[in-house]
């Protein structure tokens, strides 16, 4: 559960991206977004620059099955609102992602 209650979203992005993205695929926006405010057990941050955002299927904010989270994240690459930098290593590697757009 993120640290902060509230997720900064531009407001060029919710009017030129938003009506074109699924619902799932805007959950998972907003839970990228959020992993800026996320700190770990010591109290460091996870996340400080929008280039290096370490984000699974765990650290999502509403539930969704997998095959959903999967397909939303490939909408938001394609969308080019998301890049992945490096892919995640099953079991515990968490892939990275870096915004491309919006990045305020």
């Amino acid at each position: 559960m993120p640290n902060n209650k509230f997720v900064k979203l531009p407001l060029d992005l919710l009017l030129n991206e938003w009506g074109h993205i699924s619902n799932a695929a805007a959950r998972v926006y907003v839970s990228i977004r959020a992993m800026r405010g996320r700190k770990d057990s010591k109290g460091r941050p996870l996340c400080t620059s929008w280039d290096y955002i370490p984000f699974g299927y765990s650290d999502m904010l509403s539930p969704m099955s997998k095959p959903t989270f999967v397909k939303a994240i490939e909408e938001l690459r394609k969308a080019q609102l998301i890049k992945l930098v490096e892919p995640g290593k099953f079991p515990n590697k968490k892939a990275i992602y870096a915004l491309c757009k919006y990045r305020k």
